[in-house]
């Protein structure tokens, strides 16, 4: 008896908390995605300058997928190309940015470590938002609030 009355226990403390405890998920990924762009961001830095390779980080808004990759397709790297696809409820905005003829935003990573590339917001289908944005003089990327692109860094 006693056994049942803690497993109905259980099962009402589980159904009252498993709504916060979804949207605690949900926040972790769009902070997830923020973060992995911005490792991303690092990496293709460095592997550009490593290598004497200029690399560039695709960002596909209509679908979703983003990737780094030479930015020669002829040029000999040992970089193979990367992607990824943002997480279910999740969506790039890339405003008014300047996007190549196949709608993609690209971010160039030159071998002298200049950077060339403008903001990126990844925003959650429940309001959440977290933009990456240059810092430092173009020469790295900062995850900022999305309302706060102007103001302080992350």
């Amino acid at each position: 008896m006693e056994l049942i009355v803690v497993m109905a226990l259980l099962a009402v403390v589980f159904a009252i908390v498993s709504p916060f405890l979804t949207s605690f998920f949900r926040g972790r990924d769009l902070d997830n995605e923020a973060r992995r762009l911005l490792a991303l961001t690092r990496y293709g830095r460095s592997e550009a300058i490593s290598s004497g390779t200029a690399l560039e980080l695709w960002i596909d808004p209509a679908t979703g997928d983003y990737g780094l990759q030479p930015r020669d397709p002829y040029a000999t790297s040992a970089m193979p190309a990367t992607q990824y696809r943002l997480a279910d409820g999740l969506s790039f905005d890339t405003g008014q940015a300047t996007r190549g003829d196949d709608g993609k935003l690209r971010i160039v990573f030159h071998s002298d470590g200049a950077i060339e590339g403008e903001s990126v917001t990844v925003r959650e289908s429940r309001g959440g938002a977290l933009a990456i944005q240059p810092a430092d003089a173009g020469q790295s990327y900062v995850i900022a609030e999305a309302d706060q692109q102007a103001g302080g860094a992350r």
